[in-house]
């Protein structure tokens, strides 16, 4: 996603079909509106963008966007639906709005954190909101940092959609203090009783 706000968070562009039917599933049943403008940040090679096409909001148009160009590429070279478009440079969805984002395994790095810091998360999480209509909702997974922690979260309401933020990248504070350690420190994510304490992953945008 190059531009002045050009942010490098996640660098693996590990992804599959279908990778989180529960939070699909939770987010397409808690939405009120149909056939809703859908923005995928940082979407690799589309497997996610496909998924929701095809499985949970077929009607609906579909943006996904990534820094790396080339996988960009191949998720481009994938593409049959009209409703899908594919992105590596943030001027080219400058302006647009989105009813839905979904930041899925994004605003991370697994599994050492290395230089990713909160600066660096929080600026990203301005950008993302910078899209989302009032009323929106902003789902964020796998996230090394809390989204409570940023100025932005003011603006929105935690949902709580019957399950659990069970992300398994380690969780910190906004001064990095380790709050889970997540996997592979863990045996069983479930049995990591600090976890707990952080169970939102979808939030609505108030105003």
């Amino acid at each position: 996603m190059k531009s002045e706000n050009n942010l490098r968070n996640q660098i693996s562009n590990c992804t599959m079909y279908d990778r989180y039917p529960n939070i699909f599933s939770a987010v397409k049943n808690t939405i009120s509106y149909n056939n809703p403008r859908i923005l995928c940040f940082g979407c690799s090679s589309g497997e996610e963008v496909f998924t929701l096409a095809e499985k949970y909001f077929p009607c609906s148009q579909i943006d996904g966007i990534d820094i790396d160009d080339k996988i960009i590429e191949i998720a481009k070279s994938k593409k049959s639906e009209k409703n899908i478009n594919f992105y590596s440079n943030i001027e080219d969805i400058k302006g647009r709005k989105y009813d839905l984002i979904f930041a899925m395994s994004v605003l991370c790095r697994f599994p050492e954190k290395g230089n990713y810091c909160f600066s660096i998360f929080s600026t990203t999480i301005s950008l993302i909101d910078s899209f989302l209509i009032p009323n929106g909702h902003l789902v964020l997974y796998n996230t090394n940092y809390l989204f409570e922690d940023t100025k932005i979260h003011e603006k929105y309401e935690s949902l709580d959609l019957g399950i659990n933020d069970d992300s398994f990248v380690p969780k910190y504070s906004s001064d990095d203090k380790l709050l889970y350690k997540g996997y592979p420190n863990v045996v069983k994510a479930s049995e990591d009783i600090n976890r707990k304490m952080y169970p939102y992953f979808c939030f609505l945008k108030k105003i």
